[in-house]
């Protein structure tokens, strides 16, 4: 995908699809993004998941705890297990590939235009900042909404 030149040829084209699709479905997926080399390279997550926390936790979609005062079919009185093996930022090394992606100012610049932001500021919490978040053979990821403006997750299978 050409994301180097978004405001003419094939980038603009790019970009005006991106746009189109996330105002019709809220949401917009890229397979292939990234070059299989690069994907490959980013899997060295594996070889830090040894240090990485199991995090099991008990929330409602809305990243809070059960509501009594609501009916027992709204969604507020509704909690859900998230259990995951996951690294916060503070523990993915600087020198590995995962972390100059997600600080891009390229990648950033065109995530901000697709969602049609006058500015798009990376999370500051030295934590929540970039997360690696491992489902193993027993973990599920629950749904949920994220508590920040936009998101974007890179999934990767291997």
């Amino acid at each position: 995908y050409s994301i180097d030149d978004l405001d003419q040829g094939e980038g603009a084209v790019f970009l005006e699809q991106c746009q189109q699709h996330i105002e019709q479905n809220g949401w917009c997926s890229f397979e292939g993004f990234l070059h299989p080399d690069a994907v490959v390279a980013l899997t060295e997550a594996k070889t830090l998941l040894p240090t990485a926390e199991k995090l099991t936790i008990k929330r409602t979609i809305y990243n809070g705890v059960a509501d009594s005062s609501v009916p027992e079919n709204d969604s507020r009185s509704q909690e859900y297990v998230h259990s995951t093996v996951q690294l916060a930022d503070d523990q993915i090394p600087t020198e590995t590939m995962i972390k100059p992606l997600y600080q891009s100012k390229k990648l950033t610049e065109f995530v901000r235009r697709v969602q049609k932001k006058n500015q798009l500021y990376p999370v500051a919490d030295e934590f929540q900042g970039l997360n690696i978040v491992s489902l193993q053979a027993d973990n599920w990821h629950a749904w949920h909404y994220d508590t920040i403006e936009c998101v974007v997750n890179l999934a990767i299978t291997s």
